[in-house]
């Protein structure tokens, strides 16, 4: 079972280039929240792409965790932050696509008697795939979503636009109450053509007891 490092543009998600000299420390995951993690990038070395200044822009590039025996891959980040040392080497500050969720804020929407899952999916939908309202110009997450198992217990929310609460805090919410969904990004490979697309799952329970 061989792994290795890729990197994948974040708004096509198409595949940018093999990263054989990077390495990634501290890397985890975690349900219902973000998680950090640091890299280091050699810039000298014969196997680091010459458009390496590129292949680093923060938030417009991820990197993920691959397998030869998985379809999928292992895990992923955006590159937060690129701080280049004295020597020929670029620091990563990296972080899981979760993470976004902290910087997206929810509008005013109300959901009467609906299903926990779907509530969480259109949370998502609305603001964080979805283009901030009235920013001219910019895009939202490209992610796909995924509800697990059955439906949920039936929730009633109401979420205001004054309130500035992020998806994150709605989301913890809403997890945090007896019952609530649990919820994570992992990463998909899709094909035709071939890409790389954060998803989001979602259900009462995720994985097995």
């Amino acid at each position: 079972m061989a792994r290795s490092y890729i990197a994948v543009d974040a708004l096509t998600g198409k595949p940018w280039g093999d990263l054989p000299a990077v390495t990634i420390d501290d890397a985890s995951s975690t349900i219902g929240n973000s998680a950090t993690a640091t890299g280091t990038y050699p810039i000298a070395s014969d196997q680091t792409p010459q458009d390496w200044l590129l292949g680093t822009v923060p938030w417009g590039v991820a990197i993920l965790l691959v397998s030869d025996d998985a379809s999928d891959p292992l895990n992923g980040w955006y590159i937060n932050r690129r701080v280049r040392t004295e020597g020929d080497t670029m620091s990563l500050s990296l972080v899981t696509a979760e993470e976004y969720f902290n910087r997206r804020y929810v509008g005013t929407v109300t959901y009467t008697g609906l299903d926990q899952n779907t509530i969480c999916t259109s949370l998502v939908t609305s603001y964080v795939i979805a283009p901030p309202a009235g920013a001219s110009g910019l895009s939202g997450l490209p992610m796909t979503t995924n509800v697990v198992g059955a439906a949920g217990t039936a929730r009633t929310r109401a979420y205001s636009d004054s309130n500035d609460q992020t998806v994150m805090a709605a989301l913890q919410e809403l997890m945090g109450v007896q019952g609530g969904p649990e919820w994570s990004v992992t990463w998909k490979h899709l094909t035709s053509p071939e890409r790389y697309f954060p998803q989001f799952n979602v259900g009462t329970r995720l994985g097995s007891s």
